[in-house]
């Protein structure tokens, strides 16, 4: 695990939810921190890859081999020959041995370009893990403030709802006394069930959020904090999106992985090379021991003992036109991987712009649809009063507290934007970390 993600295992501590109050937004990323299985796959391929240095590094160390046999022969003659001189009937014997091999690679340069692979391949891991955990950061973000805006529009849609269902039972009682035609209560009644079915969705819309936040954090929370009316509209700092953008370029964790990732398709190149058409020396050393003990008229047992020490040179030569071929191949790869650089740099770029600008765009939403809110309030209470004294309809209410409910509902959604947009705009910049998810949740209140 790299040092960004075990000062993030210390910062979180242990992934434990409140059992009486609402979770909050620190909470949830514990839990998902310790259960999110696409973060876990992560980490186990990280642990696989960091597994190519000590298997790279095998490769220029002695191999030693230890091969064993034992064997029976029985070999049985006959002959038509006389007695005296048909020999021995037969000829029996047990057969042992044992052969102990050393192999030193003295000069082998492509196993020595494969071990500055592995070390590439590893820091292309741990910046694709480092990645993974801020996306898991994003991901974990979004999900909670999906709950938050799908609990809004369930408030949303029962709140107008129950302003439909007023001005449903107001018209039933006009018409009763005469006052206004059917058609006029089966128009509140069509508003009514509209928007029963507008609560139906927004319940199941929901339920939905929840789950997508469940596959994340793998436990189910019924209750989370909300946003606080003290959240700071802060714009980026520093205010300069060039700087943002230059800082996605050299520090985003993605790019980094493609950087590493070209390092390792550029050595290949070498590497197929260098295997192709450089000689390979090593040093040889061997013992081998062998037994035969026969069981003939007269026995005999026989050992042998063989010590061999020395160098084994070998140079291709010409292998069908197949180094040529496997180098064109790598070419070609370290081609891919540039392009896929180039392409990481460019949605890096793009990613630090736009969240910038959604950044200063959401302060400017937020700030509107505030007065938004305050203004259609206002407008709310005038109606009202107006419509206590007859100056107003119910119609005219019913309009006001719909358009009050909207500009409540999109001055918090506009607030989930600012906060989404900041993380996003570190998380181009490849500066995202647990102190941001802090920082975002010193804004959240208990409902």
């Amino acid at each position: 695990m790299n040092k960004r993600c075990r000062n993030a295992a210390l910062l979180l501590g242990l992934a434990v939810l409140p059992s009486a109050r609402a979770a909050d937004l620190t909470e949830v990323f514990q839990l998902a921190y310790a259960n999110d299985p696409t973060y876990a796959a992560a980490q186990a391929d990280n642990r696989a890859t960091r597994e190519l240095r000590p298997q790279a590094f095998a490769q220029l160390l002695p191999r030693v081999d230890l091969t064993a046999d034992t064997a029976r022969h029985d070999d049985h003659r006959s002959s038509d020959q006389p007695p005296a001189f048909r020999g021995e009937p037969k000829d029996n014997y047990n057969r042992r041995g044992y052969n102990l091999s050393l192999l030193q690679p003295v000069f082998r340069l492509d196993r020595w370009i494969t071990l500055s692979q592995a070390k590439s391949q590893i820091a292309s891991s741990d910046a694709d893990l480092e990645a993974a955990f801020q996306d898991l950061i994003v991901r974990t973000a979004e999900a909670y403030f999906d709950v938050l805006r799908a609990e809004d529009q369930v408030v949303f849609a029962k709140t107008t709802r129950k302003a439909f269902k007023q001005q449903l039972n107001q018209a039933e009682q006009r018409f009763e006394v005469g006052l206004i035609a059917i058609t006029d209560v089966e128009e509140a009644k069509a508003g009514f069930d509209i928007a029963h079915t507008r609560v139906i969705e927004a319940d199941n819309a929901l339920a939905t959020s929840k789950e997508e936040l469940r596959t994340i954090t793998g436990e189910y929370i019924e209750r989370l904090k909300t946003m606080g009316d003290q959240m700071p509209l802060v714009r980026p700092d520093p205010d300069d999106i060039a700087q943002w953008t230059e800082t996605a370029l050299t520090q985003n964790r993605s790019v980094a992985a493609a950087r590493y990732a070209t390092e390792t398709s550029q050595k290949e190149i070498r590497r197929v090379r260098a295997a192709g058409h450089l000689p390979t020396l090593d040093l040889r050393a061997q013992h081998d021991y062998r037994t035969q003990n026969r069981s003939t008229t007269f026995g005999s047992r026989n050992k042998t003992h063989d010590n061999i020490v020395g160098l084994e040179f070998s140079l291709p030569l010409f292998q069908g036109g197949g180094v040529l071929s496997r180098t064109r191949e790598a070419r070609e790869n370290y081609q891919q991987t540039l392009d896929a650089l180039e392409a990481e740099r460019r949605r890096a770029q793009a990613d630090a712009r736009s969240n910038f600008l959604n950044v200063v765009d959401s302060i400017s939403r937020v700030q509107s649809l505030r007065q938004q809110m305050i203004s259609t309030q206002k407008a709310q209470e005038a109606i009202e009063a107006g419509f206590q004294v007859g100056t107003r309809t119910s119609v005219n209410v019913l309009d006001a507290q719909a358009a009050t409910n909207e500009s409540v509902r999109d001055f918090k959604d506009a607030r989930y934007g600012y906060a989404l947009s900041a993380l996003r705009l570190k998380q181009a910049a490849g500066t995202l970390s647990p102190e941001d998810v802090a920082k975002v949740n010193e804004w959240l209140v208990e409902e």
